[in-house]
């Protein structure tokens, strides 16, 4: 019996001692997660909810730094995946806090946190105070977020996401945090956005011009959309109508999902974009100078700057496969840190793309003289984020469709099967719809290049 009970204080010692040398909270998160803490507590307050016991036993494991246990709080939670069959168990009045909290978790759990920092900051320190900013993919959202003086006050600038914007209930959550310093669209501004994507996605079916991906029925006479691209065309009017109506803001863009139509008024800025007031007559060269001298200096500082503007996709490819496949290798110059690390690269290499797409818009736009310029500018960018990351399905099948558009046939096909031999699914967690989607077209578009015989 004396056995069995030291062996019992050895394990709780031993639990104990493990529990004691979980590492501690970066401090800009644990002070994040505190704020949003006390905005779920106000939250219940305001709206005169009971705030259920597991969102403060989510909130404890974050602060502890158990990832298993708020993982498993917060999938419990979860609208959808609820214990209720789908059905919300917590006031969604709540739920904004939540998923703020573990969205930024997520990344510290994931990134190397010395690149969230950069990442993060890079994005920071080049908004103005007071202006608004949409950040579009988990890191653009979400390190910004938790980096950021105040989330929750909007300081130093007010940060929200076009991706959740046709979400009645995250409007909600933004009236409350920020609705008497913003605009933020009400239910019949939704109902409006939803009622013109409608009308326009049935104009666009009958002159075939539907977006690929797009999925339309028309039933008795009236269009039903379901599927990403039918929601992020209403988040894109609804982030239309936001910039149009804080118009004494200054406004910037990450992207995460293309928002063509605002392409017209926004010009590179670092990482992300600036978005205008009023639509540009063309992009400066100044721009397009910065633009290029920031980028340069980005794949100088991650990779050694593995690509000048001569390099071709073969040489490209050949260094991406030897320094993604053989990080420890005597010939890679950049930050080790990043070739190895599961999530930056991804974002980086995502930033870049954006910007490369955003040249060939404003390529076919202009025409005349601009084109040459403004392609060979998009092509110098897509190959950066090649470098950045070729295992980015997204951007990977960004730049393929580049090629093929210019007739690059061989080009596309060498760019799709070293991004294959590579592996995405050894880098990254192809997890989402965007990326399954991408990574299903590459194969395909590689079954279609190789049937070519090129």
């Amino acid at each position: 019996m004396a056995t069995f009970c030291a062996c019992l204080l050895i394990s709780y010692a031993v639990a104990i001692g493990a529990e004691q040398r979980r590492p501690s909270l970066d401090k800009d998160f644990e002070r994040f997660v505190a704020e949003k803490r006390e905005l779920a507590q106000q939250l219940g307050k305001l709206h005169a909810v009971s705030v259920p016991p597991l969102i403060w036993k989510f909130f404890d494991a974050v602060q502890s730094n158990n990832w298993q246990a708020a993982s498993n709080a917060f999938y419990k939670i979860e609208p959808g995946t609820g214990r209720h069959g789908g059905r919300a168990w917590v006031p969604l009045t709540l739920w904004g806090p939540i998923h703020d909290t573990f969205g930024a978790y997520e990344v510290v759990n994931s990134w190397n946190i010395g690149l969230v920092h950069r990442f993060g900051n890079a994005i920071i320190r080049t908004i103005p105070p007071g202006s608004l900013y949409f950040g579009g993919t988990d890191a653009g959202r979400f390190v910004v977020s938790f980096l950021s003086e105040s989330h929750s006050q909007g300081r130093p600038f007010f940060a929200i996401t076009q991706n959740a914007l046709a979400d009645g209930a995250y409007l909600d959550y933004l009236r409350d945090m920020y609705g008497t310093n913003l605009w933020i669209p009400a239910i019949e501004d939704s109902q409006r956005a939803f009622q013109d994507y409608l009308f326009d996605v049935q104009v666009r079916t009958a002159n075939n011009r539907l977006l690929e991906g797009e999925s339309v029925k028309i039933v008795n006479g009236r269009a039903q959309v379901s599927g990403l691209i039918s929601v992020m065309k209403i988040n894109e009017t609804l982030a239309r109508m936001i910039v149009e109506n804080n118009s004494s803001r200054e406004v910037y863009l990450e992207e995460s999902f293309p928002m063509q139509d605002l392409y017209g008024q926004s010009l590179p800025h670092g990482l992300i974009f600036q978005v205008k007031h009023q639509p540009l007559n063309e992009i400066p060269l100044l721009a397009i100078e910065t633009d290029r001298k920031f980028w340069t200096d980005q794949c100088q500082e991650l990779l050694g700057g593995p690509v000048k503007q001569d390099t071709s996709v073969r040489n490209l490819c050949s260094w991406s496969e030897l320094v993604f496949l053989h990080p420890e290798s005597k010939r890679f110059e950049g930050n080790r840190d990043y070739v190895k690390d599961a999530q930056a690269p991804q974002y980086y290499s995502q930033c870049r793309s954006a910007i490369a797409g955003y040249y060939h818009w404003w390529a076919k736009k202009l025409g005349g003289s601009a084109t040459e310029l403004l392609e060979r500018e998009s092509d110098y960018a897509h190959r950066q984020a090649i470098a950045l990351s070729p295992f980015n399905p997204v951007v990977i099948v960004r730049y393929t469709d580049f090629l093929l558009e210019n007739r690059r046939t061989n080009d596309a096909k060498i760019l799709i099967q070293t991004s294959l031999r590579i592996g995405p699914e050894k880098h990254m967690e192809v997890d989402s719809e965007i990326l399954k989607a991408a990574l299903e077209k590459l194969r395909l578009q590689s079954k279609q290049l190789l049937s070519l015989g090129q």
